[in-house]
């Protein structure tokens, strides 16, 4: 069988630490070698397929590490045959946009995950696109629970650990990363859990004193486990004078992964800049937090099955206009807003969707343009849309 190669050409390649004219050369979907413009040309391309990426820049594909919905489909509201369709429908979508990993994310709610993951199954989505599923909860608190349900929090207890414990098994410990507030009551058994069951802590959905989330980072570090910080700001007690929580963290911790919603409504303008100034951008994760509506006209949509309204000034449930329920905004549309509203680089927020995020999964094959990785590529116009998709096309 031959070899399939590609050149593609005419691009602006987004490394881990700078923006270049080059030339990214494919074999049978892998990355074998880049040439820089200004060094000159040297590598034969007489049996390339070329590909003119039109001065457009080649970036990694786009890792979304928090989403519950877009294009008009909320992954919770799964109910028949018919929502194998919409999921497939959801994963074109994404693609789209430039999303070629991504974590589905949920509420703890059982029935709607297993029918989900169902489906990922049969669509073969757990191959390539999904390394696993993000639920936010159970162990969470009431007070800061957000736009979430009573009902899907728990008391940790052994029970609790055995049903969930049992659920990861049913359906194939597909779970990839909890939420989880540090106060909670017999906190410690859910860290060995997670480690037990190789999963991701986040810390967020919290009410904590700042002493109880660095004592609870401790322990965790301790069994060698990266953790994560769920969208810094929000449904997390905040940063004080004199009674400071959670958010304070990753401004002591630089060595903490951090989700961030830049869509522009989730945190104003000068704590964006705040947060680009002051901390480590190699552990900041951009996140779109979506809902069905992302990507769509504003209006009326459902979220775990209530109505929700979507506008410009965010998503809301339409019975309480003061409560944000994940946001409108595409992972592009979010990254364009932090590159326009801060000092931050091109290739330090693509970093934040593709490199960033695949380190603290330890997903080896992509997340960079480099010798070696996957030809996970695509191609971005100056506000970060997507222009092409081009991982089918090279693999």
């Amino acid at each position: 069988m031959s070899v399939k190669k590609f050149l593609i050409k005419n691009s602006q390649l987004v490394l881990r630490d700078t923006v270049y004219s080059g030339r990214v050369f494919i074999e049978d979907g892998t990355i074998t070698f880049i040439e820089k413009e200004q060094d000159g040309y040297q590598k034969n391309i007489d049996d390339y397929q070329i590909i003119d990426g039109n001065n457009h820049y080649l970036s990694p594909g786009f890792f979304e590490v928090h989403f519950h919905g877009q294009g008009g489909f909320n992954l919770e509201n799964v109910d028949n045959q018919q929502d194998k369709k919409n999921i497939h429908n959801l994963d074109n979508f994404l693609k789209k946009q430039g999303v070629n990993t991504y974590l589905p994310t949920f509420t703890y709610n059982e029935i709607a995950i297993e029918k989900c993951v169902h489906f990922f199954e049969e669509l073969n989505l757990f191959q390539y696109r999904i390394p696993g599923i993000y639920i936010e909860g159970p162990f969470i608190s009431h007070e800061k629970k957000g736009a979430l349900t009573e009902s899907s929090i728990k008391e940790v207890n052994e029970q609790s650990l055995q049903d969930l414990k049992k659920f990861n098994n049913k359906i194939g410990n597909k779970i990839k990363m909890l939420t989880i507030a540090p106060e909670k009551k017999e906190i410690e058994k859910v860290f060995d859990f997670c480690h037990s069951e190789q999963i991701i802590i986040s810390l967020g959905h919290s009410n904590t004193s700042l002493k109880s989330a660095l004592n609870s980072i401790q322990k965790i570090s301790d069994k060698n486990s990266f953790i994560n910080m769920t969208h810094l700001f929000n449904a997390m007690s905040s940063i004080s004078h004199r009674d400071s929580g959670l958010a304070t963290v990753p401004f002591l911790n630089k060595n903490i992964f951090f989700e961030v919603i830049t869509d522009g409504v989730h945190i104003q303008d000068e704590i964006l800049m705040m947060i680009e100034k002051n901390l480590n951008k190699e552990k900041m994760i951009i996140v779109s937090d979506s809902t069905s509506s992302a990507g769509c006209p504003s209006g009326h949509y459902q979220h775990l099955g209530r109505e929700i309204v979507s506008s410009e000034k965010g998503v809301f449930y339409k019975q309480n206009e003061n409560l944000f329920v994940g946001s409108k905004a595409t992972l592009s549309e979010c990254l364009n807003y932090f590159i326009k509203n801060t000092n931050c680089t091109v290739h330090e927020v693509i970093a934040m969707v593709t490199k960033n995020p695949a380190e603290l999964f330890r997903i080896n094959d992509r997340g960079s343009i480099a010798v070696g990785k996957k030809a996970d590529l695509i191609l971005l116009d100056q506000n970060m849309n997507c222009v092409e998709n081009l991982f089918d096309k090279l693999n």
